[in-house]
């Protein structure tokens, strides 16, 4: 009438070395499975988006786009030492193209901060990054990284490297 539970009083019968194995096992994945999910939140703050404009006279301009979630700010690449990281966009070196002049940004944000002493230069919401390039050859993978601190009035979440790479063709 209620079904076969042999297989319920073969699990209930195991030894007690194989029910602590499971339980260690299963705890395991648990932790594994929260660790996986508190990296998502984490990491979650500031999205990147890549792309590039081409022109006829042998130049590129290359778009960095920074998605910053509602609540959370990244600092000006212009920021003054001694204060909080600033974002950083660093190009590898290639004979496909050539950087030119300084990465060009939006006007910040400014606030005193009484920890610093000093301006903080910060954005929120979408920023755009721009830089210049002038292109040595027909194909340029453009590849580099970026470095920034996401915060808000709450939690600081520590440099991530995001890697990217631009095919300009």
């Amino acid at each position: 009438m209620f079904g076969d539970f042999s297989g319920l009083l073969q699990f209930i019968s195991l030894p007690k070395k194989n029910f602590i194995m499971i339980n260690k096992f299963l705890l395991t994945l648990f932790v594994i499975f929260i660790c996986h999910q508190a990296d998502a939140q984490i990491n979650a703050p500031v999205k990147w988006f890549y792309t590039f404009e081409k022109s006829s006279n042998g130049e590129a301009e290359l778009i960095i786009t920074a998605s910053v979630e509602k609540g959370f700010r990244i600092y000006s690449t212009k920021m003054k030492e001694n204060g909080p990281l600033k974002t950083r966009i660093i190009f590898s070196p290639s004979k496909s193209y050539e950087l030119m002049g300084a990465i060009i940004e939006p006007e910040p944000s400014i606030i005193y901060s009484d920890i610093f002493k000093m301006d903080l230069h910060y954005f929120e919401g979408s920023i755009i990054f721009r830089q210049k390039i002038k292109l040595r050859a027909k194909r340029a993978f453009i590849e580099g990284h970026i470095e920034c601190i996401a915060e808000n009035d709450k939690i600081s979440i520590l440099p991530n490297e995001e890697h990217f790479r631009i095919d300009i063709q």
